[in-house]
Parts: C-alpha cells; sequence; structure tokens
C-alpha cells in the first residue's frame, strides 16, 4: 500500500492530528513552514505576471525554496525565494512603533564547511534571491512581507555570509513590503 499525503493526512482526526503537533513543536515548525511555501506559491500564481512557481527540492544544489519566473511588458525575470515564518516567541506587535516585530532564522539546517577552515550555518549571500517573511506564527494570518536579499543584513564574521537571525518590524524594517511587486523592480 501506498501511503500518499492526503490518505496520510486523513488517517488521523482533527483532534488527534491536532495533539501530535502541540506534543512535537519541531515538527509543526516544519509543517507551517511547509505550508507557507505552498500558499505563497499559491498565492503568486494568482497574481498577474507569474508564470510559474516551482518548489525546489531540499536535496537540489540550487537554494531557495521556490522557483519563479514572472513577466511583464515583454521582460521575463527568474528568481528564488526562501520562505521563513517568524519565529512564534519572538513576535509581538509593539504598541510604541506599531506594526508586527520578530525575528527571522534565515540559517541553513546544515553546517557548513568553510574553505578557511571551520563550520557555519550562515547562508551565502546571493544563494537566493528574495525571501518571504510569514508572519502566520504572530498575526494567525497568512501574510508575507518580502525583501531582496542584497538588503538582509550580513554576518559579523563572514561578510559573505547572511546573518543567521534577525530583527525585523513590518513597519519601519527598511527594504522590507508586503507587495512582492516592489521587490520584482528591484530585482537585475
Amino acid at each position: 500500500m501506498v501511503i500518499t499525503g492526503l490518505s496520510l493526512i486523513d488517517s488521523l482526526s482533527k483532534e488527534a492530528f491536532a495533539k501530535m503537533l502541540d506534543n512535537n513543536p519541531s515538527c509543526k515548525g516544519l509543517l507551517v513552514g511547509y505550508m507557507a511555501e505552498q500558499i505563497l506559491a499559491d498565492k503568486l500564481l494568482c497574481l498577474s505576471g507569474f508564470k510559474s512557481v516551482v518548489k525546489i527540492d531540499d536535496q537540489d544544489d540550487k537554494k531557495g525554496d521556490l522557483d519563479v519566473i514572472f513577466r511583464q511588458d515583454g521582460v521575463e525575470k527568474r528568481f528564488s525565494i526562501e520562505v521563513k515564518c517568524v519565529r512564534s516567541k519572538t513576535g509581538k506587535e509593539p504598541p510604541l512603533t506599531g506594526g508586527v516585530s520578530g525575528n527571522v532564522y534565515t540559517g541553513t539546517s546544515d553546517s557548513i564547511m568553510l574553505e578557511e577552515g571551520g563550520r557555519t550555518s550562515c547562508s551565502l549571500a546571493g544563494a537566493f534571491d528574495v525571501l518571504a517573511v510569514c508572519m502566520v506564527t504572530i498575526t494567525g494570518e497568512w501574510d508575507f512581507y518580502f525583501i531582496h536579499q542584497k538588503y538582509m543584513p550580513r554576518s559579523d564574521r563572514y561578510k559573505n555570509r547572511l546573518k543567521p537571525n534577525f530583527a525585523i518590524n513590518t513597519l519601519n524594517t527598511p527594504c522590507l513590503h508586503s507587495d512582492i511587486f516592489k521587490v520584482i523592480e528591484d530585482l537585475n
């Protein structure tokens, strides 16, 4: 018997599935992350200009979660999107500054051996083009904010790598937009 995704989910009641997630926070984090990827892909395909949004296999050498082809006014752009959720324990709606604040972890899950020796979990700058930050863990809504990777903070130790964990605020983080088209305009 082959178990597909749907038959796997159908094998548990909603209550049992919820209990399983509550008892396994790591599983919940992975599931929400993969859900964010699929929901973003579906949302993008409903927008004008998005011709293709394909999941990049986790084992692929190409980095990022989604491979995107966007075409507007006869110009085609192909880029990758890395999808991350704001860490739920760090998120809040600050009363003075407004917006939503929280930390985003962009470090890779695999430790990387560096040419100069040592290991790091910092992603290589330029490994993906756009970071999509999902707010569902804080707001309960599948809202996304986008930033071109060139505006993301760099590691203090490795200047060619991204900082693995950084804070954002949806109102005052420079170059962070709820409108992906603003980020696409900035792509080469």
